[in-house]
């Protein structure tokens, strides 16, 4: 330790790439994942969905009263998002200023050009597996980068090693039927 700071970076990106979140409807044409986390959220949905009623309705009108009713707001959520495509739910959305986006694949997520910038998906040499590409380290750290220095490991790759580091003898493994990959 040298008891320096260093710049931390991330973005919020990276992190939903590395861990998803809210809620996914179907829209006409794909998904979309809505956060609608707080009261003037939740009636942003209902004024984008052309359904302000909603926001009135006693079953719905606070979250507690949503959650007690989660089945059937759901339901009711669902066939809304259905009506229309994805990208009109997000622009109706963004309008309101509650969080939407679309649910991509995997093949357009690590095609995506911030991604690929962000260094989120990283080829990596592999001498069994041809183009393998790993998710890259959501945390940019600016004095200690971290970086994927080598591919993972086949299965039972290191089993021998792992084994003499735990103090067996090299006729115990060999007892022990471990072989190499």
């Amino acid at each position: 330790m040298t008891g320096e700071g260093q710049q931390v970076q991330t973005s919020l990106l990276e992190a939903q790439v590395a861990m998803p979140s809210y809620q996914a409807f179907r829209a006409r044409d794909g998904w979309v994942v809505v956060g609608a986390f707080t009261e003037r959220m939740w009636q942003g949905v209902c004024r984008a969905l052309d359904r302000p009623y909603l926001a009135e309705d006693p079953r719905f009108r606070t979250n507690h009263d949503r959650l007690a009713h989660r089945a059937e707001i759901l339901g009711l959520l669902e066939r809304c998002f259905a009506e229309e495509p994805a990208a009109h739910w997000i622009a109706r959305m963004a309008a309101e200023s509650v969080p939407c986006a679309p649910v991509h694949t995997v093949g357009k997520v690590v095609a995506d050009a911030q991604v690929r910038a962000r260094d989120m998906v990283v080829d990596v040499p592999h001498g069994a597996v041809e183009g393998l590409r790993l998710a890259g380290l959501p945390i940019k750290l600016g004095a200690t980068p971290g970086a994927i220095r080598r591919p993972p490991p086949l299965l039972g790759q290191h089993t021998e090693e792992v084994l003499r580091e735990l103090g067996l003898r090299p006729e115990e493994i060999a007892a022990a039927g471990v072989a190499h990959p």
